[in-house]
């Protein structure tokens, strides 16, 4: 499948002004709304889960993830990624805290109904908006 790049910023969701946990990385990948064209998934459903291998999962709108810039990174700033940012594939969800960018993704589920991933069962946000992305 194609590859497309972006240079796109992460941050976790507890990071304050000034701290450290946010970095921005340029991140190659395929276009999540390609793999999921190919795959047949209907307008129809509702929310898309990325399951990754240590038991976590996370959430989004099909909508979302149909944007040109949601992608399932391969590489990030022109490298294989590193095992600690989710080698060997990972989500990268522009304008989301962290929580939304699942690592070590091991499976795509499509659901017709409002499910839930890990930290949004437990209260946080769904959307997981970034203020000024």
């Amino acid at each position: 499948m194609p590859q497309t790049s972006g240079v796109v910023t992460l941050e976790c969701i507890d990071n304050v002004p000034g701290g450290n946990l946010i970095g921005t990385a340029r991140w190659t990948g395929v276009k999540v709304s390609e793999i999921l064209r190919k795959a047949g998934v209907k307008d129809s459903s509702v929310k898309v889960l990325f399951h990754s291998a240590d038991g976590y999962s996370t959430s989004h709108t099909l909508q979302y993830v149909k944007r040109d810039d949601v992608i399932l990174a391969l590489k990030m700033n022109g490298v294989d990624l590193p095992l600690e940012h989710g080698y060997p594939i990972r989500l990268v969800a522009p304008g989301k805290y962290g929580y939304k960018w699942a690592k070590w993704i091991t499976r795509i589920e499509v659901v017709d109904y409002d499910k839930k991933g890990y930290w949004e069962s437990r209260g946080y946000p769904d959307s997981a908006d970034r203020p000024n992305p």
